[in-house]
């Protein structure tokens, strides 16, 4: 190959090669080939929702909100293909006071 192919832009391609001899007559013979690109994970998850502003997204909860009030949906892509496309939430720092948790759903 002369360069890198990316599943995301082209899952496969083809082309017909002939292979012939230099006898007399020429003689011939060809095939297709079929090239399948396979997907690796070279794709970061993208956060769609909430809105982030450097990086950083600020939510407003009422002061009087009681337990199970929903802070707010966080949506994130991600444009890999299978098990390197499927995304999983946790919270990572932050929440030593065990304020919040994530809805599995």
């Amino acid at each position: 190959a002369l360069r890198s192919f990316n599943y995301e832009q082209s899952k496969t391609f083809e082309f017909k090669v002939l292979a012939k001899d230099s006898g007399i007559p020429h003689l011939e013979s060809n095939a297709t080939v079929r090239v399948i690109v396979l997907d690796v994970n070279d794709n970061a998850p993208v956060i769609v929702l909430p809105t982030l502003l450097n990086d950083t997204a600020v939510l407003e909860v009422p002061r009087n909100s009681g337990v199970g009030y929903t802070v707010g949906t966080v949506r994130a892509t991600d444009s890999d293909f299978g098990e390197s496309g499927r995304l999983t939430y946790e919270i990572v720092d932050g929440n030593e006071e065990h304020l919040f948790e994530i809805d599995p759903v």
